[in-house]
């Protein structure tokens, strides 16, 4: 009498494993997708002014540095990109969000 209350227990069990190891890897995906996009945002480094504290804004710097040209012989720099952002607000019918503007270079 108990070999089919052990068939359904060992069948009931191997359903929650699957169904846990499902959802481990979904949000597993998921999170390398959120990661991705982040970095894609805003890049794995950013050299900013130090004036920009808390700020959004970014206080602009001259690429002319000494060290621009040399930067991209450093092992694993791809790419270097210029940007700029500035804080702003949007209206809707009924709410008002603060957001922040990022603008890139044309390289």
């Amino acid at each position: 009498m108990s070999t089919p209350t052990i068939r359904i227990s060992i069948a009931g069990i191997a359903l929650g494993l699957s169904v846990m190891i499902l959802a481990v890897a979904i949000v597993a995906g998921f999170n390398k997708e959120i990661r991705n996009k982040i970095i894609g945002i805003n890049g794995h480094i950013s050299i900013v002014s130090f004036e920009n504290e808390n700020n959004y804004e970014t206080t602009p710097i001259s690429i002319n540095q000494d060290f621009y040209p040399s930067i991209t012989q450093i092992p694993g720099i791809k790419h270097i990109q210029v940007f700029a952002t500035k804080a702003a607000l949007v209206k809707g019918k009924e709410d008002v969000e603060g957001i922040v503007l990022k603008g890139v270079g044309k390289d």
